[in-house]
C-alpha cells in the first residue's frame, strides 16, 4: 500500500546512507522527542539518516539532550511539554531553552489535531514564532504564495545542507 508512509522503500537512498555512515566518522545527532504522542514516520526519520544524521529518540522529561545533538525534532505532538513554576528545576522546556541557547536547532512540526499546546507555544513565542490559523509563522521569514509553507531558518552545518539538498530533490 503506497499510501502508508512507513511502507515506502527507497533502496538507493538506503544504500547511500549506509555508505555515508561508513565514510563519515563523526555524524551529527538528530533527536526525535517522545512522550507526547509524537508521530514521526519511518521515512521522515530516514530522511535525516540519509542526510548524514544519526537518529535517536528520547523523552526529555527523563533527562538532558545528549551531547552531540545538532537538531531536536518535535514531530506533531498531541500533548504539551512540561514546565515548572520553580525555574531552578530542569524540565522539558528548560532543556529545550538551554539547547537553543547553546546554538542547537529545534524543528517543530505542529499538528492541527493537537489543539493548543500552551507551554510549547509560549516557548516558541520567545523567538517570535507563533501559531496562527493552524500554521506556524515567523515574521522574519516569508511563506510561499499559497501560504502552505514557511521557511523559518536554515542551519549552516554539513548535515543540514545534506538534508536541504535531499528535501529539494
Amino acid at each position: 500500500d503506497t499510501t502508508n508512509d512507513d511502507m515506502i522503500f527507497n533502496g538507493e537512498e538506503i544504500v547511500a546512507a549506509l555508505v555515508g555512515g561508513v565514510v563519515m566518522t563523526d555524524r551529527p545527532e538528530a533527536l526525535f522527542t517522545m512522550g507526547h504522542g509524537e508521530a514521526p514516520t519511518a521515512s521522515f526519520a530516514n530522511s535525516f539518516y540519509s542526510a548524514g544524521y544519526d537518529v535517536t529518540t528520547k523523552d526529555l522529561s527523563s533527562g538532558d539532550i545528549p551531547e552531540g545533538t545538532e537538531i531536536v525534532v518535535i514531530a506533531s505532538p498531541k500533548y504539551d511539554f512540561e514546565e515548572y513554576a520553580d525555574k531552578t528545576i530542569e524540565c522539558e522546556i528548560s532543556r529545550l531553552a538551554d539547547f537553543v541557547k547553546e546554538g542547537g536547532t529545534v524543528l517543530y512540526l505542529r499538528s492541527t489535531e493537537a489543539g493548543t499546546l500552551p507551554r510549547l507555544e509560549e516557548f516558541f513565542s520567545r523567538y517570535g514564532i507563533v501559531a496562527e490559523g493552524g500554521m506556524i509563522t515567523d515574521p522574519q521569514y516569508s511563506s510561499d504564495t499559497t501560504g502552505k509553507s514557511v521557511l523559518l531558518r536554515y542551519d549552516e552545518g554539513d548535515g543540514a545542507a545534506s538534508l536541504r539538498e535531499y528535501a529539494l530533490s
